[in-house]
């Protein structure tokens, strides 16, 4: 079973602790926002257990960025999406990295209940929310081109000129 991969801001699901009111049942409003449903539907990325396809997936969620900056992530299991009473549907990614959106997810029949079960889900494995830098990043992007994946001409204006300094 694969890892499935949401891209999120870090402070919002590791900040200091969680505040004292908040039960342990529970989850603090902030993650939430980073689970947007668009049409019922929240879109994920697959990614293998030994995580060998992590750094394209990253790659292809930067090169649709306006610009070069770090990636906050979480991952989570597709256990923890079924255990929502959600479902996972393979969808094409429309990304410039031709490779990587074979990769994409949407998780589907997304409710509120749903919702809130898959982000305590995630919430409860904070130890999975990871960070890579725009170093780090630039270096995915620059790899995904020399290997054919990207062509660097697809890319916003903004990206393409930090990605040329």
């Amino acid at each position: 079973m694969s890892l499935l991969l949401r891209k999120i801001r870090r402070l919002r699901w590791i900040g200091e602790n969680t505040p004292h009111w908040v039960s342990s049942d529970d989850l603090p409003a902030a993650p939430l926002t980073d689970l947007n449903a668009v049409d019922n539907t929240l879109s994920v990325w697959s990614v293998t257990e030994d995580r060998s396809n992590l750094e394209d997936v990253l790659a292809a969620l930067a090169s649709n960025c306006d610009n070069l900056t770090h990636i906050d992530y979480a991952l989570f299991s597709e256990k923890a999406v079924a255990e929502s009473g959600l479902s996972l549907r393979r969808t094409e990614g429309g990304t410039p990295h031709s490779r990587a959106n074979g990769w994409h997810r949407e998780i589907v029949q997304v409710t509120a209940k749903k919702l809130v079960a898959l982000a305590k889900a995630i919430y409860d494995n904070r130890q999975q929310v990871e960070r890579r830098d725009r170093t780090e990043i630039r270096r995915l992007l620059l790899e995904a081109a020399s290997d054919g994946w990207i062509n660097l001409s697809t890319l916003k204006d903004g990206m393409r000129q930090e990605l040329n300094q």
